[in-house]
Parts: structure tokens; sequence; C-alpha cells
């Protein structure tokens, strides 16, 4: 049986966003939404900071298709981000703490949702169900937007073009706990939660995921 690595779900991405270039002409991508976890936000060293999330892998889907950034919509955060980064104090012995200081929102007052809507460690069922805690305040910014999840929103914006790359945390918070919930693929759950809003729509999807979880023997 074929093990499926990260630098296999990598490339397959790279595959899909280099196919998706080339056929850039085709692809509108004026309302451009972007669904999924902490890799979808631009997470890095354990927290959202601006000077990463401009470079998150939507910002740049969106950048190399339109030529800049006008239009997509990030949770953008001050130095030294939410939660503050880490940072490494000493490696022997090894030390790890937090920066000092705590991050603030740099544009909580846009009024629609974002369109990058990556989530650190979001499930799937997050992306379906959770409408607010930790985290998800930030991006999610309800009760503002009529206590919505992030499918909702990002529907919301009646996207011309939708990334929905989920289920990293599924898989990850199988290997930590032993406890195997195989959901459905993402667009699959999608599709059956909410097929009436889109249907009607001419809304191109690109989807990446980890494989099924019972489908990697070394689980």
């Amino acid at each position: 049986m074929h093990r499926p690595t990260l630098k296999t779900v990598l490339l397959a991405l790279a595959l899909a966003v280099a196919t998706a270039a080339a056929a850039v002409a085709q692809v509108d991508f004026t309302r451009y939404v972007a669904i999924g976890d902490s890799l979808t936000a631009g997470f890095m060293s354990g927290g959202l900071v601006q000077s990463s999330q401009v470079n998150s892998y939507p910002a740049l889907i969106h950048r190399q298709a339109t030529g800049g950034d006008a239009g997509f919509q990030q949770p953008l955060v001050s130095a030294p981000g939410i939660p503050p980064l880490l940072q490494l104090v000493s490696l022997s012995p090894l030390v790890i703490t937090r920066l000092p200081g705590q991050g603030q929102p740099v544009n909580l007052n846009v009024p629609q949702p974002y369109n990058n809507l990556g989530i650190p460690g979001a499930t799937l069922a997050d992306v379906l169900n959770t409408k607010s805690g930790g985290i998800f305040d930030l991006i999610l910014r309800n009760p503002a937007f009529q206590n919505t999840t992030a499918i909702q929103q990002a529907l919301a914006l009646h996207p011309t073009f939708v990334t929905v790359w989920i289920g990293n945390n599924d898989a990850l918070n199988a290997a930590t706990s032993g406890i195997v919930n195989d959901s459905p693929g993402p667009l699959r759950a999608i599709r059956s939660r909410h097929r009436r809003p889109y249907s009607s729509c001419a809304v191109i999807f690109m989807v990446a995921s980890p494989a099924s979880i019972l489908e990697m023997y070394t689980f």
C-alpha cells in the first residue's frame, strides 16, 4: 500500500497551483477565498503575525494571479503575533519561550469576511460547525457576521475561486490520540451541508487534504 507523505501532498498542491496558473485566463480571481487551517493562515513559529501572513500560500496564489494584493483580505496581526511567536533562547539546555508582549489585529474592522479563512488548529468539523472560541474569534469575528462558520462566511463572499486545504489536524489528532474519526473528504462534506448556496454559482474549487486515515497503514 502506498503511503502518502507531506512531500507528496505538497507536490500535488504545487502541481495544482501550476495548472491553475497556466489556465489563469479561465479562472476568475475577482473573489478568491481560502479555507483551511494553520497552513492556509500563514501560521509560523507558534503564532500569527503579519510578516508571515503576507506570504501565506493563498496570498501568494492571489498575488501571482492578479499582480497585487488588492481585494484579498487577511486577519493581519502586528508583532509579536497572536499568540506571541516562539523564540530560541538556548540550545543547551534547550530553552524556547514566547516573545514578550502581545500582537494586535491590524484590520479588524474590514466590513466583510476575510478572504483568507485559514484557522490554526481547525479540523474539518470546525470549518463546518465552529463559530467562536479562541483564535476562531480573531478570524471569524462573530457575532459581527451573524454567528457564522468559516464555510458560511466563505459562501457569503460569493466567491469565484476557492481553495480548501483541510484535514491536517484530523490526521494529527488521530496520530497523537490513537482515535480515528474517518471523516468524509472536505469537498464532499461541504457539498453535503451547503449544496444549495453555491449550486447556482460558477465557483471553481481546488481541494487538498491528507489521505483517509484508515488508508495510512502506519496509523
